[in-house]
């Protein structure tokens, strides 16, 4: 299950957003794998809160924007993978 405009804030996508993606999270919860492709870097607002809301939601992929390596650092991008792996990311 994917969802192909994950932006930041939610709350400017409307409340039908808000609805799926508590069923999207439902649903991985249940087991089901669900996964993200940010909006385009114009509209995706804050990319590492972006980032935190799709791995809060059970994402278990993230689909970056182009313009993503000018944003989020090598660690971000590698806690962020942790993140979506289910496992810790490591200490540095």
């Amino acid at each position: 299950m994917q969802n192909n405009s994950i932006r930041y804030p939610l709350e400017k996508m409307g409340p039908q957003y808000g609805q799926m993606y508590r069923k999207m999270a439902e649903a991985s919860r249940e087991g089901l794998t669900i996964g993200f492709q940010c909006a385009a870097m114009k509209r995706v607002g804050d990319l590492g809160k972006t980032f935190q809301i799709a791995v809060d939601l059970g994402a278990s992929y993230v689909e970056a924007p182009g313009g993503y390596e000018k944003k989020l650092t090598r660690a971000e991008l590698e806690s962020f993978d942790a993140a979506l792996r289910g496992v810790k990311a490591k200490e540095e």
